[in-house]
């Protein structure tokens, strides 16, 4: 994993280093405003042991009953600010900032082996919306290289969690009224959890202080990419 996201970054930074008009390197006292999308997020829900769930488990339901699960995510959308606060230190400078992340994610099992015996459709659907606030520092190497700045970083600080859980049970038989009926259970809750991020990136400057940037590392996706300021 490590090699393969060393070697996408250096094709990444290979393709675009070609010669330009001249712009600035990362500096002490400007600020940066960077606007990405995020792939290859981690789903974080899994059955929560709902009606779907609650007897057998997730590892008898997907393995056994088979039931059929689907899953979808959506972002992580990031909001990156950061500001250059060093001189030259070593080979390169120091920027701190924050990041602000916004993603949504679902989950839904259908236990098929109830449908299937007892024409009984059991399903739980869980949704989760996550927010992620992280304070952030970054080294930014001075490599010289026109039009292209690297760095590597670290991000420290929370997710704050939404959680909505459904559960529906279909054609249940009622035996105080002698009658089939649906069931159809919802629960919220919200958390919030440690979030930690590592990242190594790379920008490149279309223009003195417009260009594109690509992230591959640890955090709330493990690639992140789009467009960043400078002003």
């Amino acid at each position: 994993m490590i090699m393969r996201n060393i070697l996408l970054l250096a094709l990444f930074s290979s393709f675009f280093m070609v010669n330009g008009q001249e712009f600035e390197d990362f500096k002490k006292g400007r600020n940066y405003f960077v606007a990405g999308y995020g792939a290859l997020s981690v789903n974080p829900l899994k059955n929560n042991g709902g009606i779907a769930g609650g007897i057998y488990g997730n590892v008898y339901l997907n393995s056994i009953v088979g039931a059929q699960v689907q899953k979808s995510t959506i972002g992580p959308f990031q909001l990156v600010y950061e500001r250059g606060i060093t001189d030259v230190l070593g080979v390169g400078r120091i920027g701190v900032g924050a990041t602000l992340t916004h993603a949504f994610y679902s989950y839904k099992i259908r236990d098929s082996y109830w449908a299937t015996i007892y024409n009984n459709d059991q399903v739980s659907e869980s949704k989760k919306t996550r927010i992620g606030v992280m304070g952030r520092g970054a080294y930014h190497f001075e490599f010289n290289v026109p039009k292209l700045d690297f760095y590597t970083g670290i991000g420290l600080g929370v997710y704050i969690d939404s959680d909505k859980l459904t559960e529906y049970d279909y054609n249940v038989y009622n035996s105080s009224t002698g009658q089939y009926q649906d069931v159809v259970i919802e629960s919220e809750g919200s958390s919030v959890n440690p979030a930690f991020a590592i990242f190594a990136g790379v920008r490149y400057y279309v223009k003195k202080r417009l260009g594109f940037y690509l992230e591959l590392g640890y955090g709330p996706s493990i690639m992140n990419g789009g467009v960043v300021l400078a002003l």
